[in-house]
């Protein structure tokens, strides 16, 4: 039993790391957190919330903290979660490589994750070029893969690699 119901006006959804979408789920997002009243919720620390506001736009939160609650005479159970705005920062140190090239040609240097996505995006849009569509439908799709790309889950994932594929769209 939810008594705050009616004061719940917002609509999320909990994205998990693997990148599974659970809700959507009615609560109330504050500044520092929001509250979810369920029996169950699969939701751990560093999963996101996500919420869509006016204009489909994505506002992101990292929850920081979980915490349940079994619920008093008149409340029902709920999940208490601490949110932080935007995408989860990394405390893992920064892997720095040396690599020394001399007098040498035809070589790449990636991250192989980086280079692989990077790799198919290009592929992807050359193949948007050569479809034979108009230059309408061509665009529409470029522009939802540059969308796609700039979504915070997404920037969040792939990191710097984003604004140099974006850049492949023109």
């Amino acid at each position: 039993m939810n008594p705050f119901a009616s004061m719940q006006k917002d609509i999320v959804t909990i994205v998990k790391l693997d990148g599974r979408r659970l809700g959507p789920y009615q609560t109330n997002v504050g500044a520092k957190g929001a509250t979810i009243f369920q029996d169950e919720l699969d939701v751990d620390v560093d999963d996101f919330l996500e919420r869509v506001l006016p204009g489909n736009k994505i506002e992101l939160h990292t929850v920081t903290d979980v915490h349940y609650a079994p619920g008093l005479h008149g409340i029902g159970p709920h999940w208490t979660l601490k949110l932080r705005k935007g995408p989860a920062k990394s405390s893992a140190p920064i892997k720095q490589t040396t690599i020394n090239i001399s007098n040498s040609t035809g070589f790449q240097v990636g991250d192989h994750n980086t280079l692989h996505i990077e790799q198919g995006v290009s592929e992807l849009i050359a193949r948007i070029d050569q479809s034979g569509r108009s230059e309408a439908e061509k665009n529409e799709a470029k522009k939802g893969v540059a969308d796609m790309l700039k979504h915070p889950l997404v920037t969040s994932i792939l990191g710097s690699a984003v604004g140099g594929l974006v850049k492949l769209l023109g």
